[in-house]
């Protein structure tokens, strides 16, 4: 498949969550990129034949850039033709697709659009805050750093991030759209293996299991960044029970000689900062019980 993602600013913010400077410093080193981070939703891809692939694309997403602009979006009909005019102009709909684009609310750093093309639906967050120096994690360009670090998958239990801009002038995100009538997520993202932690957990940012909002990640300041073999001690030990942690934690301790000690004993000492007491097995349900019915009190 032939797309527009990693030309180098994608890749940059999957590395690593990032302060505001470095974000800025790596789109400066990616001027083709214009500001664009992710990929558009396979589908269109697919529509677009694949001699026209290199030429359509950007033009797509310059295409959306020229209309998510907050404060501008003045008519849901009218930016819904626009829509339906660039996509099928430049391949990725067809003709007889429709295309829905309504208001779903504000939040404290833009508004949310549902945007419905054909069968699939999405949600368009257009920023009014570039970013939040009091409220690290939160505003366009962390918001689209943390979903592209994160790099959820379409089955797991923060909604799928397909493409944003980051400059200041075209501040949106485009992700998948969650209703209560979806199934829930297959798999949980464990975001201690990331080094995140999470600080906005609100009922109004979850859906049938879903996480649907990027802004409120931080980095752990413990977590061993770029350090790999840290990172798969770390990523071992949070597959395991307390117990099974403490086993290989002894066995790393005990092999001082062994290469990389040092290194490994950082995601030691990681995951035992982090370690919190393990709850009863039931006490999961019922906080799932407490989303759902925080879920059917939005129907």
């Amino acid at each position: 498949m032939q797309d527009v993602s990693f030309q180098g600013l994608t890749a940059d913010l999957r590395k690593n969550i990032l302060t505001k400077e470095e974000i800025l410093r790596s789109v400066a080193r990616h001027p083709k990129s214009k500001g664009f981070v992710g990929t558009l939703p396979n589908e269109w891809i697919q529509n677009i034949p694949k001699e026209e692939r290199d030429t359509n694309i950007p033009k797509v997403l310059e295409m959306f850039a020229s209309i998510l602009k907050i404060g501008e979006v003045d008519s849901s009909r009218k930016i819904a033709k626009k829509i339906k005019a660039g996509l099928v102009k430049y391949k990725a709909i067809s003709p007889d697709k429709k295309v829905k684009f309504t208001f779903l609310g504000v939040g404290g750093f833009g508004g949310t659009y549902k945007m419905k093309v054909g069968e699939k639906t999405y949600v368009a967050k257009l920023f009014d805050k570039f970013y939040e120096v009091d409220c690290p994690g939160f505003g366009n360009l962390s918001e689209q750093n943390n979903a592209l670090y994160l790099n959820a998958k379409e089955n797991s239990d923060w909604v799928k991030f397909y493409f944003g801009n980051l400059n200041e002038k075209n501040q949106f995100m485009i992700t998948k759209y969650v209703s209560i009538k979806d199934k829930r997520p297959k798999k949980k993202i464990n975001l201690l293996k990331k080094g995140l932690e999470y600080v906005d957990y609100s009922i109004q940012n979850r859906i049938r299991g879903y996480n649907i909002d990027y802004g409120g990640f931080l980095l752990l300041p413990d977590f061993p960044v770029n350090n790999k073999p840290a990172i798969r001690v770390i990523k071992s030990l949070l597959n395991m029970s307390i117990k099974e942690q403490d086993k290989l934690i002894e066995n790393i301790k005990n092999a001082p000689q062994a290469k990389d000690y040092g290194k490994k004993m950082a995601g030691v000492q990681y995951v035992l900062n982090q370690r919190k007491p393990e709850l009863p097995k039931n006490m999961g349900f019922f906080k799932e019980l407490l989303y759902y019915f925080f879920d059917v009190m939005k129907a």
